[in-house]
């Protein structure tokens, strides 16, 4: 990562990696993003950040993070599915995680006219 140095420590990963397990006692339903760089201390723009910045450290925050959402995903289907969730914010928080909301709809429509429509009476 070019520029100033990051603020990205080992300690700070090991702060990281005790969300996975803290979050609920914290009051949170799910484990977000959001919540980690509260629990960190660190801007949600610096998470994101390091979650795609190249290098070892980087790699490993990424993990986590990616820990967060595969967990997030599996809260949210399963509370979801079980009705514990409402299903409005199950649906729209599921979007993040690739599921859409999907309807086709086929329509037939036939028209029909009488010859005399064309020619008038005759």
């Amino acid at each position: 990562m070019a520029g100033r140095p990051t603020t990205l420590t080992d300690e700070l990963l090991g702060t990281a990696r005790e969300y996975l397990s803290e979050y609920e006692s914290l009051g949170q339903i799910v484990p977000s993003l959001a919540g980690l760089s509260k629990f960190i201390g660190a801007s949600r723009s610096s998470v994101y950040l390091w979650k795609s910045s190249e290098g070892d450290i980087f790699s490993q925050f990424s993990d986590i993070c990616s820990e967060i959402m595969e967990t997030q995903e599996i809260k949210l289907l399963n509370g979801g599915l079980s009705g514990d969730y409402a299903p409005t914010i199950t649906k729209l928080m599921m979007t993040k995680h690739g599921y859409t909301d999907k309807q086709e709809i086929q329509q037939e429509v036939k028209q029909t006219k009488e010859l005399s429509d064309f020619y008038g009476d005759t």
